[in-house]
């Protein structure tokens, strides 16, 4: 299995090349980098020793994030995925920072959306829901937490505390893992904003 994966959604884009065991190859990606994708996807594959035909899967964020940066790469996993006739699957952003957590407690997981509003996802709970929170909502909110908070946001929050690094393990590590257990599928993948028909 050789796997492309795209997050336009997190606030340092990412490209990343990953087999089942391992991350091969990863490189950040400008915010609105839509003129510099297909070059930085053909240079990782190419500095990996790989080409477009090697690819098995593709995976992309599906969000939230800008509207511009999700829907460049979306489509542009799209594009390949029709392209190449390969499957392609879509992780939610909480799912992917969910997934990096080594402890087994609950905790949250937050991501500034507007300035005035918060997504909030109470992970390790049954049927946890994403909701999306005023600060004076935010505000009231306690406990550990994983994600990405503007600085206003994340001085804010004074009854949370982000979870220690000791408990997170880094992107690559559990990236290969991660994409192996995605529902791969020949759909055509569809940007989450949190707000709407989403």
């Amino acid at each position: 299995m050789l796997t492309l994966f795209l997050d336009t959604g997190s606030h340092e884009n990412l490209l990343a090349l990953c087999t089942e065991k391992e991350t091969l190859a990863t490189s950040p990606l400008p915010s609105h980098g839509d003129m510099e994708l297909v070059p930085a996807i053909e240079r990782i594959l190419k500095e990996s020793g790989h080409s477009y035909q090697d690819l098995t899967n593709l995976a992309a964020v599906l969000g939230p994030g800008g509207f511009t940066s999700l829907r460049v790469g979306i489509a542009a996993i799209n594009a390949l995925s029709y392209a190449l006739d390969i499957p392609s699957a879509g992780i939610h952003l909480s799912d992917l920072w969910a997934a990096r957590v080594l402890s087994d407690h609950h905790f949250l997981w937050l991501h500034s959306t507007r300035r005035t509003q918060i997504f909030i996802k109470k992970c390790g709970a049954h049927d946890a829901s994403i909701e999306i929170l005023s600060l004076d909502e935010a505000e009231k909110l306690k406990g550990e937490y994983i994600g990405e908070l503007i600085p206003e946001h994340q001085t804010l929050l004074t009854l949370c505390r982000p979870m220690g690094t000791e408990n997170i393990a880094s992107l690559t590590e559990i990236l290969p893992h991660l994409l192996l257990s995605l529902p791969y599928g020949k759909k055509e993948l569809e940007p989450w904003y949190g707000r709407g028909k989403d």
